[in-house]
């Protein structure tokens, strides 16, 4: 019977199984908040699975099943207390500190205990609901001796997990006071873990109250839970994606769309067709749900079996340009507010930042994700041009921007033909290879060519400018080219950083 309680729990387990999923596929997957969120939302659609899959389920198989799923009630919880921990300290190390290994260790004593024993669930006393015909009995199980103990679990934790916010929301703002932004989402997630508790807290009381007074409706407390973790879930999200520099918004609502859609589809083409039933709602929930976010999961490991290794690299760099288009990067503040990302009083790692970016002039979509996106020299020069804020467009503006500095090594009076002298040969290192696209390897067999083309077309004549460059560039010695590259690369990086700290004193590129 497809009520309204089984809607919403379809609704709440297909939503938080596409979070998990997608926050899994765009999330840098080496940050431990990551991996933490994905299985607090994987468990969430383990809950609220099990709350559809329970309802239909009658007879003896319904305390195994109780039994088998009593994981998803605590663990969400307890990851909900880690990722919490890890914003409040603004850093990936240490994963584990002793208050989240005392909270892992309490919920797992919580789930042994409520698995294998009857202190928090009273299996022995189920109350049991006669049926016609005999095997379709509904059981409903009260509270054991012990679940008090669970209740004050997900008070602790749940609470502890706010103030956690709390406190990286005033770190936040202490680093950057005028991060609204950062400000927004912060305090996102702070009203989706408010609504968490609150549902949580709602259906362990259904439980609780059950020897005194009938059970209440779980259906407010579900819906309550499903406001709060996709809160949670897209502030977490939009979060961990801003710490490497990007804004998620719009690629969060066109999947979630696409998501939503299809399973409409499904749902509806199967249900005229007569062949949906309470458990294969969930199925095809999930079908639908995974196969359409791990698209490109999948792809990935077909493309293995029909391209070679280049045909595959080149397909996953244009997937991955196509998918780094959806996403916007952050503004300069809110970039700022993560020193690990992007910091310019940074030396060291501000110039190996640039360098790459230099070697990403030839490779679009690997420039598309520069960290360099970010900076106020770009956003400022992007609205100088009247172009829309988009990743597209601030790659362009950074490219051209690279292409202006590269212009300033050359130098003085060399605007019509390249030069070999030692004035020229920061210039020529980064031009040739990353402007003209000539490598070294390359550049021996396009001098042959000049010199092939110049001894048949002219007799023999002196070699040209560019057969001289050429032929200079195969004879620099390998490990002083790479030192000019490294010298001219951070020449560069020193004019960006000197443009971008005058912006912020009325400086002019």
């Amino acid at each position: 019977m497809f009520d309204l309680e089984l809607i919403v729990q379809a609704t709440g387990f297909g939503a938080f199984l596409w979070l998990a999923f997608f926050i899994l596929s765009r999330a840098d997957r080496q940050r431990p908040q990551t991996i933490i969120t994905f299985f607090a939302l994987f468990s969430m659609a383990g809950l609220f699975f099990s709350f559809g899959y329970i309802s239909q389920t009658y007879g003896s198989a319904s305390p195994v099943i109780v039994r088998a799923f009593w994981w998803t009630d605590v663990f969400p919880m307890a990851c909900w207390f880690h990722i919490c921990s890890q914003i409040a300290r603004r850093e990936a190390r240490p994963v584990f500190t002793g208050p989240v290994l005392v909270c892992y260790g309490a919920a797992g004593f919580i789930t042994l205990a409520g698995m294998f024993t009857d202190f928090y669930l009273d299996y022995a006393k189920a109350r049991i609901t006669p049926s016609n015909p005999p095997g379709h009995e509904a059981y409903f199980f009260g509270p054991g001796a012990l679940y008090w103990t669970f209740v004050v679990f997900l008070l602790v934790a749940g609470l502890a997990g706010i103030w956690n916010i709390w406190r990286g929301y005033r770190l936040v703002m202490k680093e950057e006071p005028a991060s609204s932004a950062l400000d927004w989402k912060l305090r996102i997630l702070f009203m989706g873990g408010s609504l968490f508790l609150a549902g949580a807290v709602y259906l362990s009381l259904n439980t609780m109250l059950a020897p005194y007074v009938d059970t209440l409706w779980s259906v407010p407390g579900q819906v309550i839970l499903i406001a709060g973790l996709l809160l949670l879930g897209y502030a977490v999200a939009q979060y961990d994606m801003m710490v490497v520099g990007k804004n998620i918004q719009r690629d969060f609502i066109y999947s979630i769309t696409g998501v939503v859609v299809i399973n409409l589809a499904y749902v509806i083409l199967v249900g005229l067709a007569g062949g949906l039933t309470p458990h294969s709602l969930f199925i095809l929930v999930a079908l639908a749900t995974t196969t359409h976010t791990l698209y490109d999961f999948g792809r990935e490991q077909l493309d293995r079996l029909f391209f070679s290794h280049d045909e595959q690299q080149a397909r996953s760099e244009a997937w991955a340009y196509a998918t780094a288009l959806a996403s916007q990067p952050v503004s300069a503040p809110e970039t700022a507010a993560n020193p690990e990302r992007l910091d310019i009083a940074n030396q060291k790692d501000f110039n190996n930042l640039v360098r790459r970016a230099i070697t990403y002039l030839k490779n679009p979509t690997q420039l598309i994700n520069s960290p360099l996106l970010t900076l106020r020299l770009v956003e400022r020069r992007l609205g100088e041009a009247g172009l829309e804020d988009n990743r597209l467009n601030r790659t362009t503006v950074l490219r051209e921007l690279l292409l202006t500095l590269i212009e300033r090594l050359r130098p003085d009076g060399g605007l019509d033909n390249p030069g070999t002298g030692d004035a020229w040969r920061f210039y020529n290192v980064l031009y040739f290879p990353y402007v003209r696209q000539i490598s070294r390897k390359s550049a021996l067999v396009e001098a042959r060519r000049l010199e092939v083309e110049r001894k048949r077309n002219a007799g023999g004549r002196e070699p040209g400018p560019m057969e001289e460059v050429l032929n200079w560039l195969t004879d620099v010695d390998e490990d002083t080219f790479y030192k000019w590259q490294r010298r001219a690369s951070d020449t560069i990086a020193t004019l960006l950083r000197e443009e971008e700290v005058g912006i912020g004193v009325g400086g002019k590129f």
